[in-house]
Order: structure tokens, then C-alpha cells, then sequence
């Protein structure tokens, strides 16, 4: 058996809403497999955010424990953090975050260089069937085509754990299938272990295990023994 990418021990994490403390997670205890795609799904206000923060480096828990990697991140300084962010995890966010003054193959490029990976940007836009767009700028691309120069720049420094918000939430059906396509071809041929955030019932399918998240609790873990490829998700 291989050890857990993802270790969550007892997570809980508290905001401040002026005087009033919200709290969006609440005793969280989760493994995550490596090589997997992970589905975790739930409403809004449920907790899955902030839960993908806290993987992701960019918050840190109120109380409990992150292990990624074999990476204690939980009381990790900035400059520690910035390393993880940098060399161990990559983020696709529902709303691409391209620089706009760059074309598709300098934002990958730019990605790269910071994080010293020697990765073929270009070969990266092929891969997510880009190659032929690698010199037009982000106001030139459609929302797919924008989504997935952003999957390309994210697996450009070769993470280990790919943690996707929404990747679907800003694009219509037939365009979300082609991204939710590309991950799935990304996660078979390389093995990549990806984290998806969703509150779209239908995505569950694709994955190898689904994580239901309510009211900042896991209500239930589920291993799908058949997960469908993109294209075959019943919406």
C-alpha cells in the first residue's frame, strides 16, 4: 500500500467576522491516496475552499495537522510555505488568473522559470491541444482554451499534487467536458494526483474517490470502482 499524499488530523479553522467566529472547518480527519483523482464535493459555505487552502499552503489551520508530501505545512514558516507552494503543489482556479500582458506559451514559461523546472512549455500546450495558440494572448483565447493554458502552466513545475477550485464553474457544458477531459488524460498517462473542488454532482463520476463536505464536516468518503472517462459523465 502506499502512503497517503494528503494527511488532515483533526483540522479546524475558525474566521473572524468582526467579533463573531464562523467556523468553516470543524474536526476534519482525511487521507488522500496518491495518484488518484479526488473529487470533493458540497454546497456553498461548506468548507471545501478552505479545505483546499489548507492542502494547498495557502492558509493554515486554526487547530490539527496538514501533512502533504511527507511535508509537515502545518507550522511551516513563509519562506517554508513558499518552497511547498513552489515545488510540491500547483493551483487551477475557476477564474484562470492569466497574466494578461503574456501570450499562453510566456505564461507557462513564466511558471517554469520560477519554479527552475526544465519542463517543454511547449510540448505542455500540446498536451492540453494548445500548441498551435502558444503565441496569442489571454483576451484571444476562449474560457477553455484560457483554462487549459492554465493546467499547462500549472503542470509546468511537475507538482505532485494537482488542487483544482472549480475548474469548471466559469464554462458552458461542451467546454468543461473538454477540460475535465484533459485532467483525466493528464492523471491516467502520468499518474498525477489531483484534488477537484466542485459542488457539481456529475464530476463524482470521473473520480476515483469523492469526498462530501457539510457544514465544514466530512459526511462521507466513497471509492468509486468504476469511474467514468470525461466524456461519459451523465449530467
Amino acid at each position: 500500500m502506499n502512503s497517503p499524499l494528503v494527511i488532515l488530523n483533526n483540522v479546524t479553522k475558525t474566521y473572524m467576522l468582526g467579533e463573531i467566529p464562523v467556523e468553516a472547518l470543524r474536526g476534519v480527519d482525511l487521507e488522500l491516496p496518491p495518484g488518484e483523482i479526488i473529487v470533493l464535493l458540497g454546497p456553498s459555505g461548506s468548507g471545501k475552499t478552505t479545505l483546499i487552502n489548507l492542502i494547498g499552503g495557502l492558509d493554515t489551520p486554526t487547530t490539527g495537522s496538514v501533512i502533504v508530501a511527507g511535508q509537515d505545512i502545518t507550522t511551516a514558516n513563509e519562506d517554508q510555505l513558499t518552497r511547498f507552494r513552489r515545488n510540491t503543489v500547483s493551483f487551477v482556479f475557476q477564474f484562470f488568473n492569466l497574466v494578461p500582458t503574456l501570450t499562453a506559451r510566456e505564461n507557462v514559461e513564466l511558471v517554469a522559470e520560477i519554479s527552475n523546472s526544465s519542463s517543454d512549455c511547449l510540448d505542455l500546450l500540446r498536451r492540453v491541444g494548445l500548441a498551435e495558440r502558444a503565441d496569442h494572448f489571454p483576451h484571444q483565447l476562449s474560457g477553455g482554451e484560457q483554462q487549459r493554458v492554465a493546467i499547462a502552466r500549472a503542470l509546468a513545475k511537475s507538482p505532485q499534487l494537482l488542487l483544482a477550485d472549480e475548474p469548471t464553474g466559469n464554462l458552458d457544458f461542451r467546454t468543461g467536458i473538454t477540460v475535465l477531459e484533459v485532467l483525466h488524460e493528464i492523471n491516467r498517462s502520468e499518474g498525477l494526483s489531483m484534488l477537484l473542488v466542485t459542488h457539481n454532482e456529475a464530476i463524482s463520476q470521473m473520480a476515483d474517490t469523492v469526498i462530501r463536505l457539510h457544514s465544514g464536516q466530512v459526511v462521507d468518503v466513497q471509492e468509486n470502482e468504476s469511474p467514468l472517462p470525461a466524456s461519459k459523465i451523465h449530467w
